[in-house]
C-alpha cells in the first residue's frame, strides 16, 4: 500500500479534520446552551410583562368599578309606591320612578294589616320589563278601602348597572303615611 510516511500524513490529516469538527461541535453546543439561556430569560421577561399587564388590568377594573359606583350614585332609579284614586275612595297602588335612570326587574309585595301578627302578603310583578325615569304605572293591586288598615308596599328593582334596590312605602286610605325608604341590597361586578 503506501509508504508509512504517506499513511501517517493521511492519518494526521484525518485527525486534524476530526479535531476541527470537534472544535466546531463544541462551539455549536456552547451556542445552543447560550440560546437556551437567552430563551429562558426572554420567557421570564415576557411573564413579568404579562404580570404587569394583569396588574394594570386589575387597577383599571377597580377604577371602572369606582366610576360606576360614582355614576350610580348620581343617576339611579328611585321607585316607590303611591296611592291612586279609583272608583271614588278605593285606591290602586301605583309605582313611580322619580330617579334619573330606568328600573328593571320590578316586583314586590304588599303587606296588609301590619298591626296583626297574621299579616297577609299580596305579591305583584310589574307587567312590563322596566319603568322609565319619571314614569308612573299602575300595579293593578288594589289599595286600601276606607276603614281598612294601612298597607306597606315593598318593591324590589334593579338599575341597569345591575344593583338591586328595595323601597318601602306605607299607604293609608288616601295618602303615603310615612314616606318611603330605599335600601341598596347588593352591587354587581359587569
Amino acid at each position: 500500500m503506501g509508504s508509512p510516511i504517506a499513511q501517517s500524513i493521511i492519518l494526521l490529516g484525518g485527525l486534524a479534520v476530526q479535531i476541527v469538527t470537534l472544535c466546531y461541535l463544541i462551539k455549536y453546543v456552547r451556542a445552543t446552551v447560550g440560546i437556551q439561556k437567552a430563551s429562558v430569560e426572554q420567557t421570564k421577561a415576557s411573564q413579568d410583562l404579562v404580570n404587569v399587564g394583569n396588574a394594570q388590568i386589575s387597577v383599571s377594573q377597580e377604577l371602572l368599578k369606582a366610576a360606576n359606583e360614582q355614576s350610580e350614585g348620581l343617576s339611579k332609579p328611585v321607585v316607590f309606591a303611591k296611592p291612586k284614586l279609583r272608583d271614588g275612595n278605593f285606591l290602586n297602588i301605583e309605582l313611580a320612578n322619580i330617579g334619573t335612570r330606568p328600573a328593571i326587574e320590578i316586583g314586590g309585595f304588599v303587606l296588609e294589616n301590619r298591626e296583626s301578627p297574621q299579616e297577609s302578603k299580596l305579591a305583584f310583578q310589574w307587567p312590563v320589563p322596566y319603568l322609565e325615569a319619571h314614569q308612573n304605572g299602575d300595579t293593578r293591586v288594589a289599595g286600601v278601602a276606607p276603614g281598612l288598615p294601612r298597607r306597606n308596599v315593598e318593591c324590589s328593582y334593579r338599575s341597569i348597572s345591575g344593583r338591586m334596590y328595595v323601597s318601602s312605602t306605607q299607604i293609608d286610605e288616601r295618602n303615603m303615611v310615612s314616606g318611603f325608604r330605599v335600601q341598596t341590597i347588593n352591587s354587581s361586578s359587569a
